[in-house]
């Protein structure tokens, strides 16, 4: 009997080709198809003259890339883009941490509660900003209920404010989002072994002691997707700042996906073929090296 039989487990070597094939090769496909392919196909069409008002293409190399920043709008966008992300994907992973712990208990009122929160993903992106905008808006509900117990006229400019409103934005799309991410830390968490817990509180850790040295700890694996997803969703948002403010109010809620999609609608489909190349390949470059930090950090029983 070889190593795998005594062991009882198999590596990578104990496969053959064929197993691998069948195994591996309808994923790979659909990654090639889905993803690959048409990033580079993007990629190459962005070495081109190509627009709405001509109808050959012409090799024009890194013009493009060379041409990105000609308004001066790109390297603002960008540190915008990086703004929304940190404020969206920060809500995400740290409120549904909080409330997957909230809620980490099978009782009958958090079973309801579970079902609540999971709601958020019943709507599209367009009816989630459809709904913070009768929330926010000067007569909306937040600023009717500030007024009936303030017993004054708030009008708080929530999506008309050049230092409010991105962060406005960034937190109703972490609202859409976040029961993705709150369904992974409770899996997590319930998938942590009761033993684990038990001897901590054997050798005396609180609740604190027992998120922190435990539980985190533990939490490492959904930790990762859970950053990886959030950063991608903040990265790709698009059809909220749409129906939230278009843009405005003056770019502070321009993100460089939405700077994407404005070229490509104004014809210049080169120059967001371009733009999207950066944006998607700097997003690739960035989750496999936050992926293989994040991975070191796991913690394995």
């Amino acid at each position: 009997m070889g190593n795998a039989g005594r062991s009882g487990k198999r590596t990578l070597r104990d496969f053959t080709v064929r197993d691998l094939v069948v195994l591996v090769g309808p994923a790979s496909l659909l990654v090639i198809g889905l993803y690959l392919l048409p990033f580079f196909i993007n990629a190459a069409l962005s070495l081109f003259s190509w627009t709405a008002f001509r109808s050959d293409l012409e090799w024009i190399g890194l013009e493009n890339y060379r041409r990105l920043d000609q308004n001066g709008l790109l390297w603002p966008t960008i540190f915008r883009t990086l703004q929304f992300t940190v404020i969206c994907a920060g809500a995400m992973v740290v409120g549904s941490l909080i409330l997957a712990l909230g809620l980490e208990r099978n009782t009958r009122s958090n079973r309801i509660l579970r079902t609540v929160f999971l709601l958020p993903l019943v709507l599209s992106p367009l009816a989630a900003g459809f709904v913070f905008r009768a929330l926010l808006g000067l007569k909306g509900t937040v600023n009717t209920v500030l007024s009936a117990v303030t017993g004054s006229d708030i009008q708080i400019a929530w999506l008309g404010s050049g230092s409010l409103t991105l962060g406005v934005v960034g937190l109703a799309t972490a609202w859409r989002w976040f029961p993705m991410i709150l369904i992974v830390f409770l899996a997590g968490l319930i998938s942590i072994p009761t033993d684990a817990i038990d001897a901590a509180k054997i050798d005396g850790a609180g609740p604190i002691a027992l998120i922190r040295y435990v539980k985190l700890p533990l939490l490492a694996p959904a930790m990762t997707f859970a950053v990886v997803v959030s950063l991608i969703v903040s990265l790709n948002v698009f059809e909220t700042i749409v129906v939230l403010t278009d843009g405005g109010p003056g770019r502070t809620t321009e993100v460089l996906n939405f700077l994407i999609i404005q070229e490509f609608g104004e014809g210049r489909f080169a120059s967001a073929a371009a733009l999207s190349t950066v944006l998607y390949g700097s997003i690739f470059v960035l989750m496999i090296g936050l992926v293989t930090k994040l991975r070191r950090s796991e913690v394995t029983l």
